[in-house]
């Protein structure tokens, strides 16, 4: 991975528990530098990625269970909207941070957004690089991000066959009376069967996923353990919820899973 450009910065601290520090780190984007806010402890038992700055309350629930069961969150800042803005050499781009992860995804994203080039394309890589160092992907037991919907826009029914996503899915499963808004995504089989034990809408991803370059899809292509949790904006009792469930799946121990379904991924 590229170098970080980084500027350390302890701000304050936080009433978590124990108390957990915030910290600053500023990442090198074009002839910018975009702000990643790190709330919590390394050693915490699971980190979360928050890549939308607009999404309040994904934020919001993940601060409220981590009050009580510590954790880790990384979270972009930088203007409180969903798109990035970055300028380099004479020329200004703006993009998805959620579809960074990837050539393919860097370029068609700058493209939606205004225009791309090899200069915009080679920052925006190095600037996602950076900020997976910063989250320490190649450490943790499992990526877990947040994000926030909007009503009739996205949701686990999306993936349902004849819907927009039905190819990015293996399986989906709708939980009886949830709103459909409020679901998570995975990539093991095994995560799946947990969510929806626990009677959770979860959609299992495909092994070969659209390259929209998100994160899922560079998680599916590495191997990586990968959940996303979405909800309605304004669910938080439910992000709440989803997230608390999603402790109790990472801090199972492993021989848990291994006798009751075997060693499958």
């Amino acid at each position: 991975m590229r170098s970080i450009v980084l500027s350390l910065v302890l701000l304050s601290i936080i009433h978590l528990r124990p108390a957990a520090a915030q910290e600053v780190c500023s990442i090198g984007l074009g002839d910018t530098l975009i702000h990643v806010l790190i709330t919590g402890d390394q050693e915490g038992p699971v980190h979360f990625l928050n890549l939308h700055d607009d999404e309040n309350t994904a934020v919001k629930a993940a601060l409220q269970v981590m009050e009580e069961k510590g954790g880790r969150l990384v979270e972009l800042k930088h203007s409180g909207e969903r798109l990035v803005k970055f300028p380099t050499g004479n020329r200004s781009y703006q993009f998805d941070p959620n579809r960074m992860f990837t050539a393919e995804g860097r370029k068609a994203t700058l493209k939606r957004y205004g225009s791309t080039g090899l200069q915009a394309e080679k920052a925006l890589a190095g600037f996602a690089d950076s900020l997976l160092q910063v989250y320490d992907i190649a450490n943790i037991p499992c990526i877990i991000t947040l994000h926030n919907n909007t009503e009739d826009n996205f949701s686990a029914k999306s993936y349902l066959p004849g819907a927009i996503y039905d190819k990015e899915a293996r399986k989906v499963y709708l939980a009886s009376g949830a709103d459909a808004d409020d679901f998570v995504v995975v990539t093991r089989s095994r995560y799946y069967r947990f969510y929806k034990r626990k009677d959770i809408n979860v959609v299992l991803q495909s092994k070969n996923p659209t390259d929209d370059g998100s994160l899922s899809v560079y998680a599916e292509w590495e191997g990586l353990p990968y959940i996303n949790i979405e909800a309605q904006e304004g669910h938080l009792e439910q992000q709440v919820r989803m997230i608390s469930v999603t402790y109790q799946l990472l801090l199972e121990p492993a021989g848990f899973f291994s006798r009751l379904f075997g060693n499958q991924p």
